[in-house]
């Protein structure tokens, strides 16, 4: 029965992580919509490799401001 109770308790916790980092991920960002994100992982090649990248960089592409590439480096870091 103590063993049941400790797995429930993880399965609860470790659900509630899941819902909490999911939700923060489709959280939108001002001026990024859904092709644009698209393009952006694309370029970068994932989600770690936009992280990585300063403010410079993403100007640098077609279609992104500065003023984009400000609100997106902070949604990042």
């Amino acid at each position: 029965m103590t063993q049941f109770i400790l797995k429930e308790a993880h399965r609860f916790a470790i659900t509630g992580q899941r819902k909490a980092l999911a939700k923060s991920r489709k959280k939108p960002i001002d001026g990024v919509g859904k092709k644009r994100r698209a393009d952006l992982l694309n370029h970068f090649v994932g989600l770690q490799g936009l992280k990585k990248a300063s403010i410079e960089d993403l100007v640098k592409l077609k279609g992104i401001s500065e003023e984009v590439a400000t609100k997106l480096y902070a949604h990042l870091h």
